[in-house]
């Protein structure tokens, strides 16, 4: 099994330098005084061969989504404020899984003064449902509200100052034990050293609140140094090194709930070979917010690409791939209440997880876009009950207005 996720994570590698990504098409947008709207319209049909990500007795079926949308510009002077919303109507058939409607609305408002000074304040609150799967059980509404603030500052021609804040509300229908709100602060000052090339000096806070689970409450402190870059307008990136500690507000042994630190790091390149191939790439190490039992957080280090080609001027390709390993750090005995079959697992958990995904487009006209996406997921974990397989192939049509 591992040998032939191998191969097939190849495979997609070298897709990435065969056929690769092109935009969208974009509407113009309707003018209605000074506002700008614009609706988009999705239609698909999705067929997916491991509905419920099971390691065994994986069932397929086919899905049906609508999902309009509206985005509302309105610029004021050197103000701007975009707000937007959107449904996406699901219908499942061979699938053993109720129908639903995902909606969410977002607003921002932002500014850019003479002098250097910047804002932006953002808000975005969506409702998901979330399928059953065999790592989570039943089907639940998922409810996530991120608040974000960002204030920059142009000290000088060389240095850059920006402070921004968010917070995010999890809140799930039936797992009440993941309910939570994060909080986080962040300083970054850019020392432009050179006229392509700055350093970053960064300091983070943030903070974890569980609403009942409160054994898991704990904050990180984080500290980083990094650089930027932007040679010609094609090609931009950045890369970032630091150290983050974490401390829980009650220690428990049992619990896994116990401080620690690590490294993290994160980089991205983006460049332009031509206006018609594009590529992208990102590397990351952090840590993520877990429920899996005695272990309260794990890392994960991740790595991806993905390269796009407009083919003619109405048809286009894209490919991607990203690898991702995540490591629990406590060893622990665990038996899946949602899988009779594997039994009773011990140990350290670790989930290798390879995504790949190929698409074909075609732009019917300037504002209607038609494609045929096929994305693949394969997880290989020390503990079987969370191993899988999943491929998804969907065709819709897009209309941008």
């Amino acid at each position: 099994m591992k040998k032939k996720r191998c191969i097939v994570f190849l495979a997609g590698c070298l897709l990435l330098l065969l056929a690769p990504k092109a935009k969208a098409a974009a509407g113009e947008g309707v003018q209605l005084g000074p506002t700008l709207l614009f609706p988009v319209l999705k239609v698909s049909g999705t067929y997916d061969d491991n509905f419920y990500l099971t390691s065994h007795n994986p069932e397929s079926g086919w899905e049906t989504s609508i999902a309009p949308s509206l985005r509302i510009v309105l610029p004021v002077r050197r103000f701007y404020l975009n707000a937007e919303g959107g449904l996406e109507f699901l219908k499942y058939y061979d699938i053993d899984e109720g129908d639903s409607t995902d909606w969410f609305v977002g607003a921002a408002v932002g500014a850019d003064f003479p002098g250097g000074l910047s804002f932006k304040v953002a808000d975005r609150h969506e409702v998901t449902y979330l399928p059953a799967t065999q790592e989570f059980g039943a089907g639940e509404d998922f409810t996530q509200n991120n608040l974000t603030a960002t204030v920059a500052y142009a000290v000088s021609a060389s240095l850059r100052l920006e402070l921004s804040g968010l917070r995010k509300t999890f809140t799930y229908d039936l797992s009440d034990d993941r309910d939570r709100v994060e909080s986080s602060g962040r300083a970054v000052l850019y020392w432009k050293f050179r006229p392509e090339i700055s350093a970053l000096f960064e300091g983070a806070y943030e903070s974890f609140k569980y609403d009942s689970n409160t054994a898991q409450d704990n904050n990180s402190t984080e500290v980083a140094l990094g650089v930027t870059w932007e040679f010609t307008t094609k090609s931009t990136g950045f890369a970032k090194a630091g150290y983050q500690w974490k401390s829980y507000d009650a220690q428990d042994v049992s619990l896994g709930t116990e401080d620690g630190e690590y490294y993290t790091f994160s980089g991205g390149l983006n460049h332009a070979f031509t206006p018609r191939t594009v590529l992208g790439v990102e590397l990351l190490h952090e840590s993520e917010e877990s429920d899996f039992p005695e272990n309260p957080y794990y890392l994960t280090t991740a790595f991806g690409a993905n390269l796009s080609q407009r083919l003619t001027e109405k048809l286009y390709a894209r490919a991607g791939a990203r690898y991702s390993s995540d490591k629990y750090p406590n060893a622990t005995s665990y038996d899946n209440p949602y899988d009779d079959v594997t039994g009773v697992e011990s140990g350290k958990r670790t989930d290798a997880t390879i995504n790949a995904s190929l698409s074909l487009g075609f732009d019917i006209t300037h504002w209607l876009v038609l494609e045929l996406l096929y994305e693949g997921e394969w997880r290989d974990s020390t503990y079987d009950t969370f191993d899988y397989d999943q491929n998804r192939v969907t065709l819709s049509a897009k209309a941008v207005f």
